[in-house]
């Protein structure tokens, strides 16, 4: 836990004050369970944490965590400080706290950072683990910079972080202050990466594969990958959506939640079973849908120049672990 230095608090910035959060374990813990709580209740007003348990989001596959201090512990009033000084919160009244509009994105993406050592990245693929330090590493689809953020932590080099989110882009440029020089910001689609041939040597994707056409994104892995280099991929099992299903509530949201599970598993049986991937239409856009299997992966990897050599089962989300050719 951060210690509170009340003679820097008036010169600190909201920046300085939200790295200083980032880089505390229970300061990010505290913020992913308001993150919990505001999706609940988005009104909601905060002041003594009675109750420290997570509120669970039935639409959402990162947990929630409990409240890191046993209620009464001075601690609390300590973290809503300090989450407000970062603009994150805002005082209702002298002793009650309300999310702040700049704030809610912010927390919306801490139980991410939260849950980001939990997955199993770091057991999953020690040889890609172990080389990042001094590489130069693609987080594509960086989505809110979790996975940016422990790139650098592992010493990469430099990290482009690319997702084609603005929204997104704008929250992990302000949660992966630690990356400074080592990291860039860039606003793309992985289907068609503006970077040169060769020019990464390691690429880290978190459960964007399922949402893009797989053969024109693996082509571009291996295009911008250089010889030898090492792709670590966070995909999705048919259990994935096949849970979403059983999760199904009698709501607006739940519904368009379940009609995307069938998506989903369409989709992945398209592709598993005739090698084709349907592109889905809604409302608004087009987009595509599906989970993974193992031999599928090899299929389209091997298609794409690039080899699976491990294979995590992981649960609802298997790792893909692959390799370009020297």
């Amino acid at each position: 836990m951060m210690e509170a230095d009340t003679a820097n608090d008036a010169r600190a910035t909201p920046d300085a004050e939200l790295a200083k959060i980032v880089a505390d374990p229970q300061s990010v813990q505290a913020g992913a369970w308001l993150a919990g709580v505001l999706r609940h209740n988005p009104r909601a007003v905060v002041s003594d944490v009675a109750d420290p348990r997570g509120v669970p989001d039935p639409n959402s596959d990162v947990p929630i965590p409990d409240w890191p201090f046993a209620p009464g512990d001075g601690r609390s009033r300590q973290v809503l400080e300090a989450l407000a000084r970062a603009g994150l919160l805002e005082r209702v009244g002298a002793e009650a706290f309300c999310a702040s509009s700049a704030g809610r994105p912010i927390l919306a993406a801490l139980p991410l950072y939260h849950a980001r050592n939990r997955e199993g990245y770091e057991a999953a693929w020690a040889e890609f683990v172990d080389t990042v330090a001094g590489r130069r590493v693609l987080d594509a689809g960086c989505g809110v910079g979790a996975g940016t953020r422990w790139l650098v932590e592992l010493g990469a080099r430099h990290v482009v972080a690319l997702d084609h989110s603005a929204e997104r882009l704008g929250v992990a440029r302000r949660l992966a202050p630690c990356a400074g020089r080592s990291a860039s910001f860039v606003r793309a689609s992985v289907e068609c990466l503006p970077l040169q041939d060769g020019c990464v040597d390691r690429i880290f994707s978190r459960v964007v594969l399922p949402y893009v056409n797989h053969r024109r994104s693996l082509s571009e892995f291996a295009r911008v990958l250089a010889p030898g280099g090492l792709a670590m991929l966070i995909l999705h099992a048919p259990s994935f959506y096949l849970r979403s299903l059983l999760r199904i509530r009698p709501t607006v949201a739940g519904v368009r939640e379940a009609a995307y599970s069938v998506f989903g598993l369409l989709g992945g049986a398209a592709l598993e079973r005739l090698g084709r991937e349907p592109r889905w239409r809604s409302s608004r856009r087009g987009f595509h849908l599906a989970y993974e299997r193992r031999g599928t992966m090899a299929r389209l990897v091997e298609q794409c120049g690039m080899e699976l050599v491990r294979w995590v089962p992981a649960g609802t989300k298997p790792i893909a672990c692959l390799r370009k050719g020297a």
